[in-house]
């Protein structure tokens, strides 16, 4: 799993590559509530690059978007 950042405006836009499964939805769920703990709260996913996504990986959007 990588993920890369770009702000535009109040917007910011991860792109993420690679697997979205159970050893990688931990950790991208810590990051993206680190971002919205740090204030930004527009954030675009751009999943164009992920080559899979399990139920685990599923879980961690949905936990996000809570």
């Amino acid at each position: 799993m990588e993920l890369k950042t770009e702000r535009i405006g109040k917007y910011m836009l991860v792109s993420a590559s690679g697997r979205l499964d159970a050893s990688w939805a931990e950790y991208f769920a810590d990051v993206f509530l680190n971002y919205i703990r740090n204030g930004d709260h527009h954030l675009v996913i751009d999943a164009a690059a992920m080559e899979f996504l399990s139920s685990a990986g599923i879980r961690s959007l949905l936990r996000i978007n809570k």
